[in-house]
């Protein structure tokens, strides 16, 4: 049996709870109209869930998404975003 998609617009944000690897806690891909698919991990708890969401929201807000990050290395953008504080 596949695993269902729940699916919630927010704003510009197309918000996703899939089921995925528990390593992955969530997904974000621009689309091409300038808005975000932010695939949430369905496996987690709501606690995780939560700060996956958030997480993704701090990756648009800092812009990881721009056009200068084409091509960057995620374990890069990853590092940045969590040592930026």
């Amino acid at each position: 049996m596949a695993d269902s998609v729940i699916y919630q617009r927010v704003g510009d944000y197309h918000i996703f709870l899939v089921g995925m690897p528990y390593s992955v806690h969530e997904l974000i891909s621009p689309t091409a109209d300038g808005e975000y698919n932010i695939y949430i991990n369905s496996i987690l708890s709501n606690a995780k869930r939560i700060e996956a969401y958030h997480h993704a929201l701090e990756h648009i807000k800092n812009g990881d998404f721009d056009a200068n990050n084409i091509g960057a290395d995620v374990q890069e953008i990853e590092y940045r975003a969590h040592n930026s504080k």
